[in-house]
């Protein structure tokens, strides 16, 4: 299965259960899990496979979290390389970037992630 994973870093993450699986949500972003899905998504790119992992910020930005200089370079600055695009969503764009497609997207990771468990 080749899809595009969601993630959502949320202080609210009740807000969200909704919309995500409860798997996909975190409150925080470290180092470990950063170095995680980069090495995840080198693995991805080794294999020619093409899928994204999409970081959502909810009411949070990327410099809210103390990363290692590296890791905050290739999180902000690398997504056509590594695929890891970071989405810093507040109140104003929150609609925009939820739209129905990405949505349904989330939907079918939810269902795989229920049908694994």
């Amino acid at each position: 299965m080749n899809m595009n994973q969601y993630i959502l870093i949320s202080k609210n993450p009740e807000n969200w259960t909704d919309i995500f699986h409860s798997k996909l949500i975190f409150s925080t972003l470290t180092d470990a899990h950063l170095l995680q899905i980069v090495f995840m998504q080198k693995i991805k790119n080794f294999t020619h496979r093409t899928s994204k992992v999409y970081i959502i910020l909810d009411e949070l930005e990327l410099d809210d979290f103390n990363l290692h200089n590296k890791l905050y370079s290739i999180a902000k600055y690398t997504e056509d390389i590594y695929g890891i695009k970071i989405i810093e969503m507040d109140s104003e764009n929150k609609m925009d970037i939820l739209t129905t497609d990405i949505v349904n997207e989330i939907a079918q990771l939810n269902n795989h992630i229920k049908a694994t468990c």
